[in-house]
């Protein structure tokens, strides 16, 4: 059986891979990696009971993609901004 990746444990910018392992002909076949929002709710979207290690899809169990507050907006068009004034510093995108 494959390990599990960070992508399967931890979110990067709010999406992960689904952790539920997949299995083919009884033999392992990785893991099921659709985009992932969280970890496996008591009330997901669809009434799953298998083994989720971390965190689970939609179908899975897992959270509905959750769209960004103002303050994480805010926070993101910041950095876009102070990444365009590091650019322009060196010349980059000029």
């Amino acid at each position: 059986m494959a390990r599990l990746n960070e992508c399967h444990q931890k979110l990067n910018n709010g999406v992960g891979k689904c952790s539920v392992p997949m299995w083919m002909n009884g033999l392992p076949a990785g893991f099921c990696d659709d985009d992932a929002y969280g970890e496996q709710t008591e009330y997901g979207k669809f009434f799953y009971k298998g083994y989720v290690p971390a965190l689970a899809c939609q179908g899975h169990g897992g959270p509905d993609k959750q769209e960004p507050t103002e303050q994480e907006l805010a926070i993101k068009e910041e950095e876009k901004q102070q990444d365009i004034e590091d650019n322009s510093q060196f010349g980059v995108g000029s």
